[in-house]
Order: structure tokens, then C-alpha cells, then sequence
């Protein structure tokens, strides 16, 4: 045991040197990605339930731009009138793209 513990410290001393390289926002842009990919998967299904909305409302509050436009966006392709309400907070975005998303999500939920 005794001779692995150098081998171990080499390792950790190796991964320690390669973390230190790591942007500190890495975790926030995993954090970005999973939400997307969650908003994503409940879109595919059709929101059929009250937790995929409740996820893909979420989003649409995210810090994340991108995030919170994938929301909007797939609020909108579910084409429900009943979820112009939530668009509609989304309008008083101080982003542009974000309200141009908004635009776009309002049109198509109106259609449903």
C-alpha cells in the first residue's frame, strides 16, 4: 500500500495541474446544457405533463440566453393558446433576442 501511495499523489498532482486550466464557468455551461437538453426531451413529448411544463417554464427564467430561448421557443411550438400567459412575461425581457424569440413563440402558440 505504502508504494502506491506515491503513484497516487502523482495522479492526483496530475489531475490537481489539469483542473486548474478549467474555466470556473465549466460547471455553469454543464448546468446550461442539461437544462436545454431537459426543456428539449419535454418538448419532444409534447409536455404532456405537468412537470415537463413546469421544466420548460423554468427555462424561460434562466440567466442562460440560450437556455431561456429554447424555452420560449418550445413554449411556442406546443401551439397552446392557454401558455400565451407565460410568453407574454417573457416580452418585458431587456434582450432583444430574447423578446424576438417571444414574438415568434406568441405567433405560433396563437395558432394552436
Amino acid at each position: 500500500m505504502l508504494r502506491s501511495s506515491g503513484w497516487l499523489r502523482g495522479v492526483f498532482a496530475v489531475c490537481a495541474a489539469a483542473t486548474i486550466g478549467l474555466p470556473r464557468h465549466a460547471s455553469a455551461q454543464t448546468a446550461a446544457q442539461v437544462a436545454r437538453a431537459a426543456i428539449a426531451a419535454a418538448e419532444g413529448r409534447g409536455a404532456a405533463t405537468a412537470a415537463d411544463l413546469a421544466t420548460i417554464r423554468a427555462g424561460t427564467r434562466r440567466g442562460d440566453i440560450e437556455t431561456a430561448r429554447a424555452a420560449i421557443r418550445a413554449l411556442g411550438r406546443l401551439e397552446r393558446p392557454g401558455l400565451i400567459p407565460d410568453l407574454l412575461i417573457t416580452l418585458r425581457s431587456i434582450l432583444p433576442e430574447v423578446r424576438a424569440e417571444t414574438a415568434t413563440a406568441l405567433a405560433q402558440a396563437a395558432r394552436g
